[in-house]
């Protein structure tokens, strides 16, 4: 997988982009992803904290996180955390085999029709009350 970090507002250091990576590189374990994968992160500053989005298209799903917070390692960490839940959900979505549609149900006054008046009705839903 690769991975594009951008700054805006910010000045990327070693230790941002690392952390970045190696976080990152961590989710293979969910996925096998291959190298031509992108995941682009994009991290910028407001006066409220710092945001960082990551987004990761893969062949099945988009991945889409981000996380507003005033430490940028907190960040990181919290957006690393969602994009493993939204890898959990879609991969068991995945793998649970599909349920066949039930089938028609039937309709029990069908079942009387064409016999004697007094059989139209259909049977109780409870036999043992009595109407």
């Amino acid at each position: 997988m690769k991975i594009i970090v951008r700054g805006k507002n910010i000045e990327l250091t070693e230790g941002i982009e690392s952390k970045i990576n190696k976080k990152l590189n961590m989710l293979d374990k969910y996925f096998i992803m291959s190298d031509n994968v992108e995941a682009k992160v994009l991290i910028r500053t407001y006066p409220l904290g710092q945001k960082i989005e990551v987004t990761i298209p893969t062949e099945y799903v988009l991945l889409r996180a981000e996380v507003v917070d005033q430490d940028l390692y907190n960040a990181i960490d919290l957006v690393i955390d969602k994009l493993e839940g939204q890898i959990r959900k879609y991969k068991t979505r995945l793998s649970i085999p599909l349920i066949p549609k039930p089938f028609r149900r039937y309709r029990p006054r069908d079942l009387y029709r064409g016999c004697n008046p007094a059989l139209r009705r259909p049977p109780s839903r409870f036999p043992l009350l009595h109407r």
